[in-house]
């Protein structure tokens, strides 16, 4: 796209969106240092992730749950297949 143009209506999951390009700013690299605190964080973010799906899916398998509502459990198990799918 060039800066100004408009985008064909996109299906998403949060509907049509239509989108514009404003600006463009050609690519730049950064100097390894003025980034390194930005790069330790997500590393540790995605990590920290990791680690906590792991900690939810153990305890989703060691709890007890009695499903009262068949309608809840259906959503809960669809809820967690789409977590296991990110």
């Amino acid at each position: 796209m060039k800066p100004g143009e408009i985008t064909k209506p996109i299906r998403t999951n949060r509907g049509v969106q239509i989108l514009k390009l404003e600006t463009l700013k050609p690519a730049s690299t950064q100097p390894f240092e003025s980034v390194r605190d930005l790069v330790a964080d997500k590393v540790h973010d995605l990590r920290q992730q990791t680690e906590v799906r792991k900690f939810l899916a153990r305890m989703r398998g060691e709890a007890i749950i009695e499903w009262k509502n068949e309608e809840l459990k259906k959503l809960y198990d669809r809820q967690v297949a789409s977590e296991g799918g990110n």
